[in-house]
């Protein structure tokens, strides 16, 4: 073997290596993509579901406020239909 099969060989080697080390970063890079894009939806279905326990929860204290009003009109109710009998 002379020293330009071997230079060549070695220009091989290093080639494949170059590329397998691009591959794997690609693949690492592609992996990190995804995971952060995951992350980003998650996010953004919790930021919804914040959203709509924050809306829920003002309305069920609407709906107490309005259901103690109606109580309170009953009670008056009440009280006048005693007044009357």
């Amino acid at each position: 073997m002379t020293g330009a099969d071997l230079l060549a060989w070695q220009g091989v080697v290093i080639f494949v290596v170059v590329l397998i080390a691009a591959g794997v970063a690609l693949a690492v890079l592609l992996r990190h993509r995804r995971a952060v894009a995951v992350a980003q939806a998650a996010l953004t279905r919790d930021d919804a579901y914040r959203r709509l326990a924050e809306q829920t929860a003002a309305e069920v204290a609407r709906l107490a406020s309005e259901v103690a009003e109606l109580r309170r009109s009953m009670s008056e109710v009440e009280r006048l239909m005693r007044a009357v009998d």
